[in-house]
């Protein structure tokens, strides 16, 4: 009997182009349900989840969460679980719990090891130990000072003080008439996790955690038959544990009662900036089993606000005095969900007229009945681009979200291919007419009850909870007395003590290794210059393509990557090393202000920035132009270059190339352009403000380390950028009064169809004065330099052979750069050659920043000799596998940091852009005890003369999952080749070769290493950089045990 009779095949369909394929299994007997999703990649994934609802704010689905991780009834071991997948090439297990369900998740290279791991994976979810030694460290305890702690406890305290936490929960306070389940804070409350009992969470357990509740899916190309024989061992225990329970009640069948008038409350969130507050107007929105209702609303919203030309962004946004930095929709997905906007970092000068604003905007649309059909389909058709590139980027996280509310929301009368789908829902869009638009307008936003939520900074809330805080601990340490606190501290060493013993090694030495032939690549072809990058047929094959097109040189470097794709991926990378360093403040401004100006096109006529930003809608492009890989605040790679990355269809390539030609050749920069984009840039820098972890690992961590005067990162520092912003802004000055209610009034009066001049050719321009036209001049010098050959480099990435002649675009449009007819990609300057060394730190090497933020964010950090030169070798491979050793999952630090409470996250790492060691910690609860604990385990383990062979194949499989993950997908797959070429690593090694290193290294090498690189990182304070940003309690412990820390002002500190 084959193992498929034990279940019906319930839903099977293909979309994608029958690229990926979905079918619905659920087990006759146990009622178990599993997805198999088909696709193609390296990553194979495995998803299981649990409707989970509870009317409480203690956090039991989110502590639960934590606790299945400590061990099962047949592995009764903390850290089994997570070795055994490290072991099977996977980054260990991962799970997240949302205010419905909560989800189990596991990702491995290749699907041998995601086979061997899920039935110890399921064992954990369905029969997990819970047991009380595991409550205590995992979600809440008193330490031996009387403190509170606990991973779970130490996540939500940081959680708790967001202002996106406070703003949400009025929300979900005040949109309902009736208590119900969506209301709760699921990851819970501090207050309240203090009183959980374990008790309380082995009964939810037992009541949610069942096979007719629960589903697994799974990602990957992997065949149903090796899916239900993985399954077989849980399904067998799930025959004997629930043969004979009642039916359970479905969870979230109460139905939602929502409020039947307007309503506004006012709340107050703890800042030490006051310049922005948050703004968010929500609705009652459709039904979870109405897709297409849902996502029709949602296209709306964005018909609304996506872009300079929607209505809320000509009218809200990019003006002079915004409203806010951003509108943005988002919908809440639950039985009904509810539809919010929200404006972040709101003026606080116009705060209190969004709402009238937004609503006379939309009365406006709906009464002239002036609703832009042809901008709509040109919205339409580029959601659809976006919905089917996140397919190619990443089915699992787009499809999983889909196929988990369709699980829990319904009620069979609708079929699961119905609710998902993509191709067709946007055709039947396509062809509504007006009214259909009109109608909706009226119905979601104008007729319908809404719920406005205004936060306001408060210096004085942010105080306000420290002194509760502190005098809540000195009250609970002084009831508790100095007996009481012994006797919890040494309880909580005995639960880690428990919590720590050793598993049994043949548990983890008994599952096998997958090999590494197993793991699968996506194929590229690349071709430089014309010039095949590895010699094989198939670039021969590329090369001769592209120039029997065209033999003419292009006159900077591009690269051709021909890859399986239906879209067609641009690249441009600008190297900035060569800018003048006067200029470099100004590069952020140039990077937003390229999609937000007017620009002549090729017939020298003047595209208005409303025209541009159409011209965008229409190509399908969602541009992201920037200073490094990566957006706003996060650091990223690359800091010495700006990225500019566009995904689009065969068929706007040549219009794309054009409109990106024209924007960089010839931006016309306008003084009010610039004065608006400044505004939102500096609105949007009280966020960075109240972020501890963007303070430390963004500034702070990386100051020293900088030449001030090159390195564009340091412009990037908030305080600095905030100056410079400043200084911009007295320059540009503030319109009067009397001009902002005479462009009001004009507002009112506009009939929405997006081809009013926001450039004001018609309104009387004023003289510029002499500073003015300097930053108009610093910006046209900026523009210039990006303008030369020397200083492009090109990706053009997809099925090349669907481009007839793809090099002829890119000759015509950039005629007019001369070059030297040899085009080369520049060598790659590290990061490293701009940093000092920490003793050049005025003989201080330890750092903080006192935040309002209720958890802390810590780096340790030194010089290290590894670049992107030389880390394609066996030495950087001993290195990374030594930091994998101690800091891999239900590793060394996770059991002594992690499991005993002191920091919800940690990371030991190389960061080869910028030359440093680090240790990182996340969310600590107990700063000092971080940092003791980690030197002494990493210095028993550097002095031990001993390997623990089950670690040290872990942290191979960890790693081997990090560097495959990155081409887990084609779009990753694309831009690790132009990071390839950008390094000058084509032909000479790359993370593949590395891999082949890591799984080689030998355990003395990993040894050798440990005593070259963390000996003396762990041993030698003054050849390290310290720095520290948290709440005042944890600051005031770390004075006291490390005396040379110095507390330092960011508002001075960053200018010097």
């Amino acid at each position: 009997m084959s193992l498929k009779d034990n279940y019906n095949l319930l839903v099977d369909f293909s979309i994608f182009n029958n690229t990926i394929n979905i079918q619905k299994w659920v087990n006759k007997s146990t009622k178990f349900t599993v997805y198999n999703v088909k696709t193609q990649g390296p990553i194979s994934s495995c998803y299981t989840f649990v409707p989970t609802e509870t009317l409480s704010n203690d956090g039991l689905p989110h502590t639960l969460e934590h606790l299945v991780f400590l061990g099962s009834e047949q592995y009764p071991y903390k850290g089994v679980l997570d070795q055994i997948s490290s072991k099977c090439f996977a980054d260990g297990t991962n799970a997240w719990t949302d205010t419905d369900h909560t989800c189990y998740t596991l990702s491995t290279v290749g699907s041998d090891g995601l086979l061997n791991a899920v039935p110890l994976y399921m064992d954990h979810i369905f029969y997990p130990t819970l047991t009380e030694q595991g409550f205590v460290t995992e979600v809440h305890h008193i330490n031996g000072q009387g403190k509170d702690g606990g991973v779970v406890y130490c996540e939500m305290q940081e959680v708790e003080v967001r202002k996106g936490t406070i703003v949400c929960k009025a929300l979900s306070d005040n949109i309902f008439t009736k208590k119900c389940s969506v209301q709760s804070e699921t990851g819970g409350v501090l207050a309240d996790i203090r009183e959980l009992k374990n008790e309380t969470i082995r009964k939810y357990h037992k009541s949610y955690y069942r096979p007719d509740n629960a589903a697994v899916m799974i990602f990957g190309d992997i065949e149903i038959e090796n899916v239900f024989k993985a399954l077989e061992p849980i399904e067998k225990k799930f025959q004997n544990t629930f043969a004979n329970v009642e039916p359970m009640v479905r969870p979230f069948s109460e139905p939602l009662e929502f409020i039947t008038e307007n309503k506004t409350v006012e709340i107050q969130f703890p800042s030490e900036d006051l310049s922005t507050g948050e703004f968010l107007l929500a609705w009652k929105g459709a039904s979870a089993l109405d897709t297409k209702h849902t996502d029709a609303i949602s296209i709306l919203f964005d018909y609304l606000t996506y872009g300079s030309s929607s209505p809320i962004g000509s009218e809200m946004i990019d003006i002079d005095e915004p409203f806010a930095v951003d509108a943005s929709y988002h919908n809440f997905e639950y039985s009904v969900g509810i539809s919010t906007l929200f404006f972040s970092n709101s003026n606080l000068k116009r705060i209190n007229e969004i709402h009238d604003k937004f609503f006379d905007i939309i009365k406006n649309i709906v009464e002239s009945k002036s609703f832009d059909l042809s901008r709509m389909r040109d919205i339409l058709l580029n959601t659809r681009h976006r919905s089917l590139a996140q397919l190619e980027k990443s089915a699992k996280d787009l499809l999983a979200n889909n196929i988990i509310k369709s699980h829990i929301y319904n009620d069979g009368s609708k079929s699961l291919d119905q609710m998902i789908d993509y191709e067709h829902f946007y055709d039947d869009l396509l062809k509504k007419d007006q009214d259909y638009w009109l109608d909706l307008l009226e119905t979601q936003i104008l007729n319908n009850p809404c719920l406005t939520v205004k936060g306001l900074p408060s210096q004085e809330e942010a105080s306000r909870l420290v002194d509760q805080e502190n005098q809540r601990v000195e009250k609970q340490i002084s009831s508790l007395g100095e007996a009481k606190i012994k006797e919890l501290g040494e309880y909580l060493e005995q639960c880690k003590t428990f919590n720590d013993r050793p598993a049994d090694p043949a548990i983890i030495a008994n599952i096998q290794t997958p090999s590494a032939d197993s793991i699968s690549f996506f194929s590229i072809d690349t071709v430089i210059n014309d010039k095949p990058v590895n010699g094989t047929k198939q670039e021969e094959t590329l090369s001769k393509y592209l120039v029997d097109s065209n033999a003419t040189k292009i006159p900077f470097s591009i690269q051709f990557d021909h890859i399986s794709s239906p879209f067609i991926v641009l690249n441009y990378a600008f190297p900035t090393f060569g800018l003048d360093d006067s200029l470099r403040p100004y590069l952020s401004l140039f990077c937003e202000l390229l999609f937000k100006c007017s620009t002549l096109d090729s017939n020298n006529n003047l595209l208005s920035h409303d025209q541009v930003d159409a011209l965008l809608l229409k190509n399908n492009i969602e541009p992201n132009f920037s200073i490094s890989n990566s957006k706003g605040y996060n650091s990223g790679s690359f800091n010495q270059f700006c990225f500019l990355d566009l995904s689009i269809l065969a068929e706007n390539y040549e219009s794309t190339v054009e409109l990106i030609k024209n924007l960089f050749k010839n931006l016309v920069f306008d003084i009010d352009r610039i004065k608006m984009v400044v505004s939102q840039f500096l609105d949007g820098i009280s966020d960075i403000k109240n972020d501890g972890q963007k303070v430390q690992h963004k500034s702070l961590r990386l100051y020293h380390f900088i030449n001030k005067q090159k390195s564009n990162l340091t412009y990037q520092m908030y305080i600095r950028e905030e100056k410079f912003l400043n200084s911009l802004m007295n320059i540009l000055g503030n319109d009067d009064d009397d001009d902002d209610d005479e462009e009001e009034g004009e507002d009112h009066c506009c009939n929405h169809n997006h081809n009013h001049n926001h450039d004001q050719k018609e309104k009387e321009k004023k003289e510029l004065t002499d500073q003015e036209l300097e930053i108009i001049e610093k910006l046209e010098k900026v523009k210039e330099y990006f303008n030369r050959a020397e200083n492009m480099i090109v990706q053009v990435a997809g099925d090349i052979y669907k481009l007839k002649s793809p090099k002829d675009i890119w000759i015509k449009q950039y005629s007019h750069i001369q070059s030297n007819g040899v085009a080369s990609i520049p060598s790659f300057e590290s990061e490293t050659t701009l940093f000092n060394n920490p003793s050049d730190i005025n003989n201080n090497n330890m750092e903080m920043v006192v935040m309002p933020s209720g958890s802390s964010f810590m780096t340790r950090s030194t010089k290290i000799n590894f670049s992107f030169d030389n880390c394609i070798s066996r030495e950087y491979a001993a290195a990374i596998l030594s930091n994998s050793y101690l800091d891999q999952m239900e590793g060394p630090f996770w059991k002594g940091i992690r499991g005993a409470g002191y920091s919800y996250g940690y990371s030991l790492s190389i960061n080869l852009d910028y030359g440093l060691l680090d240790l990182n910690w996340t969310r600590a609860s107990n700063p000092v005890k971080c940092i003791q604990a980690c030197t002494e385990i990493a210095n028993e383990i550097i002095n031990s003369p001993t390997v623990d062979q089950n670690l040290f194949e872990c942290a191979k499989g960890s790693l081997v999952h990090d560097y495959a993950n990155r081409y887990r997908n084609i779009s990753r797959a694309i831009s690790q080749s132009f990071y390839d070429s950008i390094r000058g690593w084509h032909g000479k090694g790359n993370y593949k070769q590395l891999i082949k290193f890591i799984l080689d290294t030998k355990k003395e090498e990993m040894q050798s290493a440990m005593n070259n690189h963390l000996k003396p990182f762990f041993n030698n304070e003054k050849s390290c950089y310290f720095s520290f940003a948290g709440d005042k309690i944890s600051a005031n412990d770390l004075k006291t045990a490390y005396p040379n820390l110095v507390i330092v002002d960011p508002d001075t500190h960053f200018l010097e």
